[in-house]
């Protein structure tokens, strides 16, 4: 039996929903103060964008990791 190919765009879909329907809104900083989330860098020293960010953030905050506390 053939593997199904991984659908970034599903992930990224489902991850959104799971955290929705789970009251999460995951593009809000869940904290008061600070200047926002200290991600990590790429391989090539460049800040991560776009839709890396976000996905970043909820596994992140899924893996009871805070970074901008860190």
């Amino acid at each position: 039996m053939a593997q199904r190919k991984f659908n970034i765009y599903q992930h990224v879909t489902d991850t959104i929903v799971a955290e929705l329907r789970d009251g999460t809104l995951p593009w809000r900083q869940p904290w008061s103060g600070g200047t926002g989330l200290a991600l990590p860098l790429r391989v090539t020293g460049e800040r991560y964008r776009g839709i890396n960010v976000l996905m970043l953030q909820i596994a992140a905050l899924k893996r009871g990791l805070h970074p901008a506390l860190d």
